[in-house]
Parts: structure tokens; sequence; C-alpha cells
């Protein structure tokens, strides 16, 4: 309508005619079309036993056509998958026919041109009238958020900012177009609910009805486990002596037993090799295919943080090196951060000139969603799926979301071996990629039993076993296009990272989907005793009620049971989850139980068992001993690139004299007590608050602390 009424009655007739070739071929080619009929399914989702999936010009080869773009509003050639069926010419005449008729059909309903190459893909207030979107385009939101951007079109020094904010006027700088006071902010939902075929994925409120069967499912659990080891512990008092047990372990042969240890030793060596051929140069920046680049989105996600955290943050974040383009960069806030405007603006001035785009998006909570990360990128990521898709037409499996803390640290070369790791997959559209948890960046700042749990956390994850995949905590990247399928992120749920996983998960069937990548992340630990305690309790909150929305899983979505208990047993298996916590209780139960008998008649232990109990320690003691040879590797290394605070010696000392004790109580403090208290208030008190951890800088936490206390002793007192 905006080029003029002789112009759109053009292209109409343009489609229309585009139409009818359409017919006549598919009539010229009805047995192959019969063969190969349109798919009704959403963008980008293929049957996973085809060979590919392309986003470009139709290709000389036998393809069957999948329903035009519904996220392009320019006139981009149609989706097609690839097959081994036998192509004909009138199959590939019908072909051209499809395309030919989605590009004139989404030509003849664009009311603006398509991006140009090289244009950078925002609302951008440059260029001729022609050439931006009108006021009407903007009033598509009903939401009551907002959402804005910084540095929109940036040409030499030129910046431009757009806001959204509910009930205000809001007029681009350097530019004539204005919003009124209907424009709120909420994403036009059609699109993104054309990803999601079939029964929505439940919200954690479906699940609340599950948290009653928590208490005895876990004392199930606990009895299944602790059974046999109680009878065995009852058998050993009473025939420790007997001939029975010095028979089953002189059927062990020398041979049998030194072979295990030797293999033992041996794939401990083995597991450090690999994770240093994994990560060695990851510092350097990796050869990435050609072919066209990446658009890499990040989500910092804020709430009263100051702004030395932010300015850390944002300055590796214009830092990155090897990509092609600046990443774009939204500041998530929330609306009840009175703080955010001004360190926003901070961060505009400092940083806005070295990115791509700068945005903000202020998440205003609703109904049903609670506080927390995951409601605020949820919020963010549908907005940027919003401006980037709807509006310019980008495909969503070539953006690159990721999500990190607002203490997140990132390593020069980290969204680089993202994209390197996407175009290195057969098909990476459907991963999430995720790199080493490391929270050193503050470590002389913690106390001496909190620097061991982060050591051996870290160190965990880091060099995991290579027959296993981590799941990623607080920062991970995945398409805007995956984001979107899976239904981007829960909004009352508290454990966003491996929620998304599993959410992930359900969406590829229930096959592994995280692929790690060698660059690091590096985060702030939580300093204080008690502070860790708290955050320990929000982590293992979320290992509870992530058992209770599998049972939702299971029961409101009728996934079915091969796909579900793949996930299942990923949750099980998963460090720290709610069921390998019950069998961390177990195994110190067992543990303790066994230690006793030994102590009280270790003058009647067989030679043969202390032969075999020396070789277990052995190879516990070299297990602990190239601990510290890959630590002291790690931080003499790849570390030396992040802003650590590096301990005393003496501390140092003390962390490798104390770790074999501090560990086995850290994990009772910091893993089963957490776990008991959050079952505790799940099944007897109902949802628990986010509470905010402080890290790096703690006076804004201490402060809302410090306001929570204050509530609760006038609601006392009343």
């Amino acid at each position: 309508p905006r080029r003029g009424k002789g112009e759109g009655t053009g292209r109409v007739d343009s489609a229309i005619a585009a139409c009818q070739g359409l017919s006549d071929a598919m009539h010229a080619a009805q047995q192959p079309c019969e063969e190969a009929p349109l798919l009704e399914k959403p963008f980008g989702r293929d049957d996973r036993n085809s060979s590919s999936v392309l986003f470009g010009p139709l290709q000389d080869s036998g393809a069957r056509l999948w329903p035009p773009q519904r996220w392009s509003p320019s006139p981009r050639a149609a989706v097609m998958r690839r097959s081994d069926d036998s192509s004909t010419p009138t199959a590939f005449a019908a072909a051209k026919a499809v395309t030919a008729a989605a590009s004139a059909v989404a030509a003849a309903t664009t009311t603006w041109p398509a991006r140009q190459s090289g244009d950078l893909p925002g609302l951008s207030p440059c260029g001729s009238d022609d050439d931006r979107p009108s006021p009407s385009s903007l009033n598509q939101r009903s939401r009551q958020n907002a959402f804005g951007c910084s540095g929109i079109a940036v040409q030499g020094d030129q910046t431009a900012q757009l806001g959204f904010m509910q009930g205000k006027d809001v007029v681009i700088e350097g530019g004539d177009m204005e919003t009124d006071s209907t424009t709120t902010g909420q994403l036009s939902r059609s699109t993104i609910e054309s990803l999601i075929v079939g029964r929505p994925m439940p919200w954690q409120r479906q699940a609340r009805r599950f948290y009653k069967w928590l208490l005895p499912f876990a004392l199930a659990e606990l009895f299944a486990l602790c059974a046999p080891a109680a009878y065995m512990y009852w058998h050993l008092e009473r025939t420790w002596s007997s001939k029975g047990w010095r028979i089953l372990l002189a059927s062990i042969p020398d041979g049998v037993a030194i072979g295990i240890w030797l293999f033992g030793l041996t794939s401990v060596v083995v597991q450090y090799a690999y994770h240093f051929v994994r990560l060695r140069g990851s510092a350097a920046t990796p050869d990435c295919p050609g072919g066209e680049p990446l658009t890499h989105v990040v989500i910092v996600c804020s709430y009263k943080e100051p702004y030395d955290v932010l300015g850390r943050t944002f300055s590796s974040l214009a830092g990155q090196r090897g990509l092609r383009q600046p990443p774009i960069v939204v500041f998530a806030a929330e609306a009840r951060d009175p703080s955010w405007r001004a360190s926003f603006e901070q961060l505009r001035q400092a940083y806005g000139h070295r990115l791509k785009q700068l945005w903000w998006s202020e998440h205003v909570l609703v109904e049903d969603e609670i506080a927390g990360k995951a409601a605020n990128e949820n919020f963010a990521a549908r907005e940027v799926f919003r401006i980037l898709v709807e509006e310019h037409g980008l495909n969503p499996f070539e953006v690159m979301l990721s999500i990190v803390d607002a203490d997140s640290v990132l390593s020069p070369t980290y969204l680089a071996h993202v994209e390197a790791a996407f175009r290195a997959q057969p098909d990476g559209r459907r991963l999430v990629y995720n790199g080493p948890l490391n929270v050193y960046r503050n470590f002389a700042e913690g106390c001496l039993s909190v620097q061991c749990l982060e050591l051996a956390r870290c160190h965990q994850d880091t060099f995991h076993s290579p027959f296993t995949v981590p799941y990623p905590f607080s920062n991970y990247s995945l398409t805007l296009g995956f984001a979107a399928e899976i239904g981007f992120w829960t909004p009352d749920v508290m454990p966003e990272d491996i929620h998304t996983v599993n959410k992930a998960m359900v969406n590829s069937f229930g096959s592994r989907t995280t692929v790690t990548i060698p660059a690091f992340i590096c985060n702030d630990l939580v300093a204080g005793f008690g502070d860790r305690y708290q955050q320990a309790k929000r982590h293992q909150w979320g290992s509870v009620t992530e058992l209770a929305w599998l049972a939702a899983l299971f029961q409101d979505m009728g996934l079915r049971f091969p796909a579900w208990w793949a996930i299942f047993t990923s949750e099980a298996t998963r460090a720290g989850s709610f069921i390998s916590t019950i069998a961390t209780i177990a195994q110190l139960l067992v543990e303790a139980s066994l230690g006793i008998v030994l102590t009280q008649h270790w003058a009647d232990v067989p030679s043969r068992a202390k032969f075999l109990l020396s070789l277990t320690g052995s190879y516990m003691a070299w297990q602990w001993l190239w601990f510290w040879i890959a630590e002291i590797a790690l931080w003499q290394t790849l570390l030396q690139q992040f802003p650590i605070e590096h301990p005393s010696p003496a501390r140092w000392v003390a962390l490798i004299l104390s770790m074999p004790t501090l560990h086995g109580v850290n994990r009772v403090v910091f893993l089963i007590l957490p776990t008991v208290h959050a079952l505790y208030h799940a099944v007897f008190v109902g949802e628990l608050a986010y509470v905010c951890a402080p890290k790096g800088v703690l006076r804004p936490c201490l402060e809302e602390a410090n306001e929570r206390s204050t509530s609760r002793k006038w609601l006392g007192a009343l």
C-alpha cells in the first residue's frame, strides 16, 4: 500500500499468474508430486532422516518443497529439503513454479523492501523514508513490557536510539518516527506459535501437583539403595571371621586385581590427555568454514548489577575476535530495578560504538511468572525474534543466541568457537553449545570451604568423562530458531539452564543436544559461606522441581515412553540432580558403614582384603595428583586471559592439604543439606522465592537482603 496502488495491483496480478503456472506444472508432473506432497510443517522442521535443509535458491536436484517461509516479509526463495528421489524435468518445473508463486505472493504483501546485502538488521532510522517501517508496523505488541535499542544503524560514529515504553511517547533521535501511547511491548505470537507442532510443553505450575510425591519417591530410592548395604553390614558384623569372606577374596586372582588397577591409572591419564588436546589453543581464533556468517545476539540478564560488574562483561563482548561482524548485545533489565537506565547509558557511551547494535529490554513481571532470570530472558529473546525475524526476515537458524550472566567475562574467542562448532556439525541448528564452567574471577575472596567447593565443581565440568556431556550452567548458546521451536524459556522455572536443555531433548526425541566448546567464560563465585548455601539451595530447588516437571511432561504432553525415558535418565545421571543426590546420600551411608566396620575389625581383616584396599587407596591418590596437575596447568595457561584474583601461596598450600577432607564435608553442607531443605520447602511450604546471590560486588544484594529482613520484621509486628 505504501508503494502506490498501481504497483500493488501489478504484484497481485503477478502472484495470480504464478499460481496459475504452478497449477499447470502440477498437472504436468502429477505422479512425482503425489509421491512427494507438500508438507504441512512449519519452517525449519525437517524429517530427521533427511540429509539437510537448505535456506536458499532451489538446486537442480530432486526436491520436496515445503510451504513458503512464514517468518520472512521479504520475497526470499522457498525452503526445500533434499531427498534421494529421482528428479524429472516436470517435477523441477513444478518446483520453480512454487518458488515463483511464493516470491510473488510475498512481494505482493510486502510493505517495505527486503534487507539489502550489507545492511544492518535493525530498525534503522537512517536512509530514505521508503526504507523505514511505518509507525503502524510497530504497534503489533500488546504485552505490557518494553524493548529498545541503541546504535541501531552504526555508520562511523553515528548512532540512533529507539525505545518502547508502556504509555509513553518515544521519539527516535535523529529521525522523525514517533510511537504513541498505544505502543506497548508484546511480540506477535503468530509466527512463534507456528513453530510448535503437537502439544506444548508443560509449565512448571503444572508440575506442582507432583511436589507431594517427591518425599515418598526420595525415601523409596534411599531404601532401595541402602537395603543391600545394610544387609551386608549386618552380615559382616556377624560373620567377619568366617571362612566365607576369605574364600571370596582369595577367588580374585592377583593378575586380575592388578590389571584393573593399572587400567584405572591409565584411564585417568587418558582422560586428562583428551582434555589437553581439546582445550589446547582455545585462546586462539578458530578456523571457521566459509559461507554466510552467523548473526550473534548476546542477552545479558541484569538486576541491580553495579556498573563495575557490567563493565567487565560488556568489555569482553566488545573485544570478541574471529567474527566477521560484531555481536548484537541486549541489556535485559527488570522494571523493578530503578538503576538500570543509568547503567545502560554508561554502557552505551563506553561500548556502543564497538558493538554492531546495543539494545535494551525492560521486563515487567506479569501473572504466572516468577522473578528470576528465566522470565527476563524469555521476554528479551521473544523481542529479538520479533525484530530480526518477523520484521527483517532473517533466517532464525542463522542467528546464534547466547545467554550470559551479568558477571560473565567471555574469552575473546568464545563466540568464534561457538560459530566454528555450529559449522562443524552435520546439522547444528537444533543444538545447545556450552563451554566449561569457571567461577574463578574473584577466587581470592572466597573462604576455604567455598574455594574447595568451586575447585571441585569447575574441575568436574571442565575435565568431565569423554563419554558424558555436561549440562550448561548459566552461559550457553543456541540458534534463535531452536529457541522458538521449544517455546523460548519457561518463565515460571528457576533452573533455566538445565530446564532449557531438557526441553531441547524433548524437541529432539530424547537425543543429546549439548555440544561442548573449548572456550571459557569466567564468572564470579559467591564468597560468603552463608550466601553460598543460599545459592546451593536455589540450585537444588531446581533439581528437586525438575523431577516433578518430568512427571508432568510424561502425563500432560503424552510424550512417548522411549523419548521420555531418555530425558529422565539424562536428568537422573546429571551431577547434582535430585536422583543423583539421593544416590550420594546412600553412597555416604555405605562408605561410613564400611569405614566403621574396617576400623572396629582391622586386626581381623584378611591380608588379601588389605591388599585390595591398598590398590583402591593408591588409585584415589593418583586421581588427586592429576587433579592438581591439571589445575596448575589450567591456571598457568588458558586462565591467564582473564582478570582472576589469585590467592596467596599459603592459601594454596591449605587448599591442597585440606581438599580431601573438605570435599566430603562440602558434599554434605552444599549438596545434601540444601537438597533436603529444598525438598521440605517444596512438599510442605510451596514455591521458593528467587534470592539474589551476591557475587563480585556485594552492596546491591546486601541492600536487597536488608530490605527483605526489614519487611519480615514489620510483617511479624503486624
